[in-house]
């Protein structure tokens, strides 16, 4: 699952686990970070004075990218199916666009990827794709603390531009994140079967 905060990406990754559950296959979601994670990586960030837009935070979230990719791997090896809430695709995004890694030339980025993921790519990924402002309306409405909706908008815009540009280049599937929750559901849904059906 990709796609900017507040698409719903975990949400939807919680519903297709269930629904692969149901049909009787073993499911597990990866993340590069939970939330009590996250909490405790702010808390470390603020220890060490990290901002985040420094190569020390790149490498704080490689390290949190290669822990999934090794936890992804063992689950795969295992025969279960993974759902990655985001995978390397946001890590090109992100960097694209903030830090100094924004300032390097793209095998720079290419080559850090693969010391993180190896080169284990989805079998299908789905682009839930929303408007910036309904997203940022979600956030608000779970609780996540904006200081400038102005600044937020305008970075989730760049974001999603360099989505849009990564996705030209790949073959996604973009899934239209203002729909209902039920309807993007069922669409990654079939478009997840599809992908087994085929083997």
């Amino acid at each position: 699952m990709e796609g900017i905060d507040g698409s719903g990406k975990s949400t939807q990754a919680a519903l297709l686990q269930i629904a692969l559950e149901r049909l009787g296959y073993n499911c597990v979601v990866e993340k590069a970070k939970n939330n009590n994670q996250n909490n405790a990586l702010k808390k470390f960030k603020d220890i060490f004075k990290i901002s985040t837009d420094s190569i020390a935070f790149m490498f704080l979230y490689q390290a949190l990218h290669r822990q999934q990719y090794e936890r992804t791997k063992a689950m795969l090896d295992a025969g279960n199916i993974v759902i990655a809430d985001r995978w390397n695709m946001s890590f090109f995004v992100y960097h694209n666009i903030k830090g100094e890694l924004s300032k390097k030339p793209k095998h720079f980025l290419q080559t850090l990827n693969k010391l993180a993921f190896e080169g284990l790519d989805p079998d299908i990924c789905c682009f839930i794709d929303v408007p910036v402002d309904i997203a940022l309306k979600r956030r608000i409405v779970r609780g996540d603390v904006i200081a400038s909706l102005e600044e937020e908008s305008a970075f989730y815009k760049q974001v999603a531009k360099v989505y849009h540009e990564l996705l030209v280049s790949k073959a996604h599937i973009v899934i239209n994140g203002a729909l209902s929750i039920e309807v993007v559901h069922r669409q990654i849904l079939e478009h997840t079967l599809t992908m087994i059906n085929k083997g």
